[in-house]
């Protein structure tokens, strides 16, 4: 039988202690699942995650009817709720919905088009949403979907 000294079992506790505080109490915890979508990342048990992203849905097939190829439609983001970056380039303001939010023209401006916080104007059809708007005398509507990621 061996014979552990005092001293190599307080070193052994020394080092466990300080990899468990990091462990538990850090930002090293250990992705049991990796996600590009922040909400849908699994941890180890205990973790203590920091920050506010948690997002599971991305809005995709951005798209308008009529063609419009003066507005272009970027995925802006999904650390919580799916955001669209609209960018118009045409001559004349975007009018968005019943709120009447201005786009003017050669600006952009980010949309949150589902959750707590989104443009009141998001109307469904099964997983095709829309919201509509006015660009000069013509009617816009910008489609798209809401894609879950998790």
């Amino acid at each position: 039988m061996e014979k552990y000294t005092l001293s190599s079992i307080v070193g052994l506790l020394i080092v466990l202690g300080i990899v468990g505080f990091f462990v538990y109490f850090g930002n090293s915890c250990i992705i049991t699942k990796s996600s590009l979508a922040p909400g849908c990342t699994e941890y180890l048990a205990g973790c203590n995650v920091m920050g506010g992203c948690w997002g599971k849905t991305i809005a995709t097939n951005l798209r308008t009817e009529p063609e419009t190829p003066c507005l272009q439609f970027f995925e802006a983001g999904i650390c919580n709720d799916p955001l669209v970056r609209i960018q118009n380039n045409c001559q004349d303001n975007f009018i968005i919905g019943k709120d009447d939010i201005t786009l003017n023209s050669g600006g952009h401006m980010e949309l949150t088009v589902i959750g707590r916080w989104y443009v009141n104007n998001v109307t469904e059809n099964g997983s095709i949403r829309s919201i509509i708007g006015r660009l000069g005398a013509t009617d816009v509507k910008i489609l798209f979907e809401v894609k879950d990621l998790c």
